[in-house]
């Protein structure tokens, strides 16, 4: 994902709640390595297991 849309797509992540940021991790195609890290950098660490849950699941 090219480096303007990845801003955007971050910030969203940012303002979601927990399920969302979930969502947008799960569905969101094209991004790099590096950039499913930044994500999860910002992810709440106490909800970790619920995404490993749902990478389970998908």
């Amino acid at each position: 994902m090219d480096v303007n849309d990845f801003i955007k797509l971050k910030k969203r992540f940012e303002n979601a709640d927990t399920d969302g940021k979930i969502d947008i991790y799960l569905t969101s195609e094209g991004l790099s390595k590096e950039q499913y890290i930044a994500l999860l950098r910002v992810f709440p660490r106490a909800e970790i297991g619920k995404l490993e849950k749902a990478m389970e699941l998908n």
